[in-house]
C-alpha cells in the first residue's frame, strides 16, 4: 500500500493559496491508495474543502526569508505523523497540479530539475566556502528548484535532518545562503545523485509559459513576491526581478 503525506507551509499571505492547490490535487487520479495533507501554518482557524484528510500544525509566520529558510524545521516537528506514510511530497502552496503525482518505487528522493536553469552553465549554487551550502559545481550537476521535492519517507526525512542542521550552523554563524532552502537542498541532492530521481521542469512550470503543447504538470504561479512575503527586503526585491527576467529569456520556443 502506497500512502502520501503531501506537506504545504503557507504562512501569512500563503494561506490564501491553500484551497486551490488541494482543489488541484483532488481533481487528479494518483498512483497512491491514500493521500493527506499536512499544512503548517499560522491560521489555525483555516478551513478547507475537500474530501482529502488534513492535519494542521501551528507554524508562526516570520520575517522573509526565513518562512522559506526553516520549512524543514518545521516539517521535521512532524515526524511522528509523517513517518508513518511510504511517501512524501513537498510543495510550494502557490502551486497547481494538473498531471498525476509521481511516485517512487525504490528508496530515493525525489528532485525537480529548476526551469530558469535547465539549459545554462552558470547555475546558481552557493558560491561561498563559509556557507555549508557551498557546492563546487560538477560536470554531471543538475540544479534543482526548491518548491518541488519528496521522496521516499526515510529517505526524505533524514536528506532534511542534516540539511536542517547545516542550515542551524549557517545562522549561528549569520550566514544565508543565496538561495535559502533551495541552495542547500541543491548541495544535497548533487552530493547523493545516486540516490535521487531528478524529473524534467514540467513539474515545477511556470505559470507563464503553459501554452496547449507545453501545458506542464506542476505549475508555479505567477504571483507579486513583494505582496506575498513580510518584510521583502530591497535587496529580496531586486534578486526576484532578476530572477523573473530569467524565466522569459528561458522560455522554451517550442509550442
Amino acid at each position: 500500500m502506497f500512502t502520501l503525506g503531501i506537506l504545504l507551509i503557507a504562512t501569512g499571505e500563503y494561506s490564501k493559496f491553500v484551497q486551490a492547490c488541494v482543489e488541484s490535487v483532488e481533481k487528479l487520479d494518483h498512483p497512491y491508495n491514500e493521500i493527506e495533507f499536512h499544512i503548517f501554518t499560522n491560521d489555525l482557524d483555516l478551513e478547507l474543502h475537500t474530501k482529502f484528510k488534513i492535519h494542521i500544525h501551528q507554524w508562526n509566520e516570520t520575517k522573509w526569508p526565513y518562512p522559506t529558510l526553516l520549512r524543514y524545521k518545521a516539517i521535521l516537528k512532524a515526524t511522528n505523523y509523517l513517518q508513518h506514510y511510504t511517501h512524501l511530497f513537498y510543495l510550494d502552496v502557490d502551486m497547481k497540479v494538473v498531471a498525476p503525482l509521481p511516485m517512487l518505487i525504490h528508496e530515493h528522493l525525489l528532485a525537480i530539475e529548476h526551469p530558469g536553469y535547465a539549459k545554462v552553465q552558470n547555475k546558481p549554487f552557493e558560491k561561498r566556502k563559509t556557507s555549508t551550502a557551498f557546492y563546487q559545481k560538477q560536470s554531471k550537476s543538475v540544479y534543482v528548484c526548491g518548491g518541488v521535492q519528496g521522496g521516499t519517507t526515510h529517505r526524505y526525512l533524514s536528506a532534511i535532518t542534516e540539511i536542517d542542521k547545516n542550515i542551524e550552523i549557517d545562522l549561528k554563524n549569520n550566514l544565508i545562503a543565496k538561495w535559502h532552502d533551495e541552495s542547500h537542498w541543491n548541495k544535497y541532492v548533487n552530493e547523493n545523485i545516486e540516490q535521487a530521481v531528478i524529473l524534467g521542469r514540467e513539474y515545477c512550470w511556470p505559470e507563464e509559459w503553459v501554452t496547449n503543447k507545453n501545458p506542464g504538470k506542476i505549475i508555479a504561479l505567477k504571483k507579486d513576491h513583494a505582496a506575498t512575503r513580510n518584510n521583502f527586503s530591497l535587496k529580496s526585491k531586486v534578486r526576484f526581478l532578476l530572477s523573473e527576467v530569467r524565466m522569459k529569456l528561458h522560455r522554451p520556443r517550442s509550442y
